[in-house]
């Protein structure tokens, strides 16, 4: 398996309720400054992902939206998106949200709401965006310093 470190272009808005006061707050979590260095395209291979950890400011938090940035248009602009909890081992574990076709888009950020389905998390979490079959050319950062957070994976 091959894994590179790079920072995707992806922003997660997040909704919780702090623990120091009864107001709920929208949040987006970043780890890049909003402005791609290069372009990534998927591989020709079923099992390509990028992947993104992010960790909210205060837990619980329910996952809101997902932004990420298409660099170039390909077609309809189709992949997977998933979402999954982490059990404390710097791994994806449990799976919050399964394969979920997201097709459309702009060259340019573009927003996934995903408050319909009640995604809640108790600390770190990642955001992937699964190959599935139809090219995509999204925008990644590789000026430093990178977080380390963000993989992709040619298995």
């Amino acid at each position: 398996m091959k894994t590179n470190i790079f920072l995707t272009m992806v922003f997660v808005s997040i909704f919780y309720s702090s623990v120091y006061s009864q107001s709920a707050q929208d949040f987006d979590l970043f780890y890049d400054d909003g402005t791609p260095t290069v372009q990534l395209k998927f591989l020709w291979n079923a099992s390509t992902f990028f992947t993104t950890r992010f960790t909210p400011p205060s837990v619980p938090a329910k996952v809101v939206k997902v932004k990420y940035y298409i660099a170039a248009p390909q077609g309809n602009n189709e992949f997977d998106l998933m979402i999954f909890s982490e059990t404390g081992q710097d791994m994806p574990s449990t799976v919050l949200l399964d394969k979920t076709p997201i097709s459309g888009g702009a060259t340019g950020w573009n927003t996934i709401d995903v408050s319909e389905f009640e995604i809640v998390v108790n600390g770190d979490f990642y955001i992937a965006l699964v190959y599935n079959g139809t090219p995509i050319v999204l925008g990644a950062e590789t000026t430093p310093p990178l977080s380390g957070r963000t993989y992709d994976t040619d298995c």
